[in-house]
């Protein structure tokens, strides 16, 4: 199971660029607002998994977040696997590895 973790960060989706954006002139976007941009966001970047926004930030201190896509790869025995952070070719290989490892582990 694949859960993209997230907060709100006061993003809304432009449609004319395609893109994520933070609200203009300290306008404030709902959470709601940000939702649909979540979702617009999965679609634009053809992701399938869910989403889910934390309260706070305990969840990304406990695992040590410090950039954006970071990766955290436990397994069906809550052992963590893998982290990664970054995008990139490198990385994308390495998770790719682990989870046709983890898939054929059982």
């Amino acid at each position: 199971m694949i859960i993209g973790l997230t907060q709100y960060y006061n993003y809304a989706w432009d449609d004319k660029t395609g893109r994520a954006t933070r609200a203009a002139g300290g306008a404030k976007i709902t959470p709601e607002e940000e939702q649909t941009m979540l979702v617009k966001f999965a679609e634009k970047h053809d992701l399938h998994h869910r989403f889910a926004i934390q309260k706070g930030r305990s969840l990304s201190e406990y695992y040590g977040v410090t950039g954006i896509p970071h990766v955290v790869m436990i397994d069906r025995t809550g052992t963590v696997r893998l982290i990664r952070v970054g995008s990139g070719e490198a990385n994308a290989q390495d998770i790719s590895q682990m989870l046709e490892k983890l898939i054929a582990e059982g």
